[in-house]
């Protein structure tokens, strides 16, 4: 059983968002109205799907257990080690450019749907630096 890229990013997204905003997991109903399904056996046809890829899990018998795996979230969120890397690369990219007097990053993530700020950079002496405050 798989499942369109686009309905399995659809559920992931929406069972990290659960997540944050309740602190625990959805229930079949929930799972299957939050994402504008026909049916919770439609829902747990997904889920199950996706947790077959080892994208999320739950404990069988036990209520609001489903959550994201380690894979699922960076699959939603992306990889803090892949930040990092890019970070490194943006930073020796800066230390290359002659004549740039100032370079800004600006580190953003979705929440609900907007973008926000999670962290800003700047050059400094051909390293980057976090801004204070």
């Amino acid at each position: 059983m798989t499942l369109p890229r686009e309905v399995l990013t659809t559920l992931l997204a929406f069972l990290d968002g659960f997540w944050l905003e309740h602190g625990f997991g959805p229930t079949a109903r929930e799972l299957q109205r939050g994402l504008g399904l026909s049916s919770t056996s439609v829902a747990w046809y997904q889920a199950s799907a996706a947790a077959r890829l080892g994208w999320l899990e739950w404990e069988p018998g036990k209520p609001r257990t489903m959550r994201l795996t380690a894979a699922g979230r960076a699959m939603v969120r992306g990889n803090d080690q892949d930040l990092a890397t890019w970070l490194l690369r943006l930073e020796r990219l800066v230390a290359e450019l002659d004549g740039c007097r100032r370079v800004s990053l600006e580190v953003l993530f979705t929440l609900s749907g907007s973008m926000v700020p999670l962290a800003r950079f700047e050059t400094k002496g051909g390293s980057l630096a976090e801004e204070e405050g």
